[in-house]
């Protein structure tokens, strides 16, 4: 794998990990055309990359979340009003209720769902599949009050998301999307579906790059000069990262996702005819 190949892949993981088009169906689509197999390990390490941009889009919320979790063995960590503090306390219990599905669903399943990534014919079929799910979204923000809408999830949100997110397993399927998507059709606000969809990647890929660090450091002992290319991979993955978070904000407020159903549609088709 060349350097510009990995920055490509970088990019490409970056800006599509965080929109809802998919980065698992549009890296297996890229590799494809590229000839390449960089392994899980790269995969991995670009996911990695993409949590330090989470990171630093909701560094204020990540803060506080660790201050208030901190409170529980140190009181004092917490200086603000206990309001604020359950608030968070809340939200920490909402993180670890939907994680859990994904974290089910990858132990359970991960070997069973990694063939399906050689088949560009299934990738594009899960694209349309994320299509369909991102116009009901975009009907639902549209039609719901916002009176009727709220920012931090229940038990049930948070299972509801979580299971959401544990069906972006499948190439092709957006985690953002499907997140996004029931976050807003269980009765969050747009804020809050965006924020609880970006935070509950974070337990996610740290997790999944935890397991990996075996395979990423035997691909860097294995392949001379391996680390830079994977260095610029990484790079670029964080900082087009942290540029898809801040457009797809923007978009999930107003509730434009319609060049996002449009693009899944075509690349599915894309898929379907040429990658076969």
């Amino acid at each position: 794998m060349s350097f510009w190949q990995a920055i490509l892949l970088g990019v490409v993981q970056g800006l599509t990990e965080f929109l809802p088009v998919s980065s698992s169906g549009h890296l297996a689509l890229t590799q494809a055309i590229l000839g390449v197999t960089p392994g899980l390990a790269f995969d991995v390490l670009l996911h990695v990359a993409t949590l330090a941009a989470v990171i630093a889009a909701y560094r204020a919320d990540v803060v506080e979340l660790l201050l208030a979790a901190l409170s529980l063995v140190w009181p004092r960590a917490w200086r603000r009003s206990d309001v604020e503090r359950r608030e968070n306390l809340r939200l920490i219990e909402a993180l670890i209720i939907g994680s859990v599905p994904a974290a089910a669903a990858g132990l359970l399943f991960e070997k069973q769902v990694a063939g399906l990534f050689a088949s560009p014919a299934v990738v594009g079929l899960f694209l349309w599949t994320t299509a369909l799910v991102l116009l009901a979204a975009e009907r639902s923000a549209r039609s719901r009050p916002a009176s009727r809408t709220s920012e931090t999830p229940t038990f049930s949100q948070s299972l509801y998301v979580g299971l959401a997110q544990a069906v972006a397993l499948f190439p092709g399927v957006s985690r953002s999307g499907m997140t996004v998507t029931a976050g807003l059709l269980s009765g969050l606000s747009r804020q809050g579906a965006a924020r609880f969809s970006f935070l509950l990647s974070i337990p996610v890929i740290l997790g999944a790059g935890l397991v990996q660090i075996p395979d990423l450091a035997h691909s860097l002992g294995a392949e001379t000069g391996a680390w830079l290319s994977y260095l610029l991979g990484a790079l670029s993955a964080a900082l087009s990262g942290y540029a898809a978070i801040w457009l797809f904000v923007r978009l999930i407020v107003r509730g434009r996702f319609t060049p996002f159903i449009l693009y899944l549609a075509a690349a599915g088709m894309l898929a379907l005819l040429f990658l076969r």
